[in-house]
């Protein structure tokens, strides 16, 4: 296999991997795989944050099995998405501070969430 095939091969393991993508305090995007807490990928736009994350896993997917230690599966049982049902003045307050912040209301509450949770999910500080 050429080096070319076998990069290819790291980078479609990587996007096996969901990532979740935050607006970044020092990078217009964030983008952090809850797989490997410490890969990040940042980018001017959701996708390119995206891309960069996708690639920074196909290289510790290389390296670690370079070292002979295990890769993990991809979560599957985690889809990104749940309904939250919140009082109508929240989700008024939501909105507003997602207009004044210039991103979507989920994109502000994943921020929120991720802040929350002290950043260990998102990378968010």
């Amino acid at each position: 296999m050429s080096t070319m095939e076998v990069a290819d091969s790291y980078l479609a393991r990587a996007r096996r991997y969901a990532a979740v993508v935050v607006p970044g305090a020092e990078d217009p995007f964030v983008a952090r795989a809850v797989d490997f807490p410490g890969v990040v990928g940042a980018g001017d736009t959701p996708e390119e944050a995206e891309a960069e994350l996708h690639n920074g896993l196909a290289d510790m997917i290389e390296h670690l099995e370079a070292l002979g230690r295990a890769v993990p599966e991809p979560l599957s049982t985690y889809s990104g998405t749940f309904s939250v049902r919140v009082p109508k003045s929240l989700h008024m307050a939501l909105v507003q501070r997602a207009r004044a912040e210039g991103v979507s209301v989920n994109a502000e509450v994943t921020l929120l969430l991720s802040q929350a949770l002290g950043g260990r999910l998102a990378g968010v500080h």
